[in-house]
């Protein structure tokens, strides 16, 4: 039988084979072969703020080192500070980040066995920056386009659009177009009465059930007023 006592394991995942190292009066090596099962991911949602508990109970004498890994790479815990919290049970997030969105692992490696556990984490968020946002004046309308990449992972509410003049005075409102709220469904939107030959500034966000997302700004000039023949 091998020595146990004083025994260092390493554990190489992409590998078909575990290598233990002893620290006898000589190194051995002694290989596993490992069949490694990676059975479909449970999805866990939840709102940005909130929180969550990716469970992973582990059980057998003696107890498996536990490892996670979180879309692919593994996870570090130091301190009492980390986030997310390891414990016995699994991995707790106190108030998720939208970059704890991912792919995680649960590594349970025992003597001569390895179990896989993979659990998918989703954030929701308020929506994301509009894509392609885009502002084509005249001398008194202008046509707002945009399109929409990320919700957030709820439905889209409604979109908000204000402007005013560039060079307006810091304390000056911003200007709403009717209805305030842009329908979700709408991806073109038409502002009316503007001054000919000025430089505006537009911003455009989306909002969802949990609050509205990073304005998007644009800048456009309308178009100067044309002489009449003489």
């Amino acid at each position: 039988t091998m020595a146990m006592d004083r025994c260092l394991r390493f554990c190489f995942i992409n590998s078909i084979f575990i290598v233990y190292i002893t620290a006898a009066s000589k190194f051995v090596l002694t290989y596993a072969h490992l069949k490694v099962s990676s059975p479909l991911s449970s999805v866990i949602e939840v709102d940005v703020g909130s929180s969550a508990f990716l469970p992973c109970k582990v059980s057998g004498e003696p107890k498996p080192v536990v490892s996670w890994l979180k879309n692919g790479h593994l996870l570090y815990f130091n301190t009492s500070q980390d986030h997310p919290v390891k414990n016995q049970s699994g991995l707790a997030f106190y108030s998720v980040l939208s970059m704890d969105t991912g792919n995680y692992t649960c590594l349970e490696t025992y003597l001569y066995d390895l179990k896989e556990i993979n659990l998918q984490l989703h954030v929701k968020t308020p929506p994301g920056k509009l894509r392609n946002v885009s502002v084509h004046p005249s001398t008194v309308v202008a046509t707002v386009r945009w399109h929409v990449e990320e919700d957030g992972g709820y439905p889209i509410t409604n979109f908000t659009l204000i402007y005013r003049p560039l060079k307006a005075n810091p304390s000056e409102s911003w200007h709403t177009p009717q209805p305030v709220h842009v329908s979700p469904t709408i991806r073109q939107f038409f502002v009316y009465q503007l001054k000919p030959g000025t430089d505006y500034v537009f911003k455009i966000w989306a909002t969802n059930k949990l609050g509205p997302g990073k304005a998007v700004t644009v800048h456009a000039a309308t178009c100067k007023p044309v002489d009449p023949p003489e």
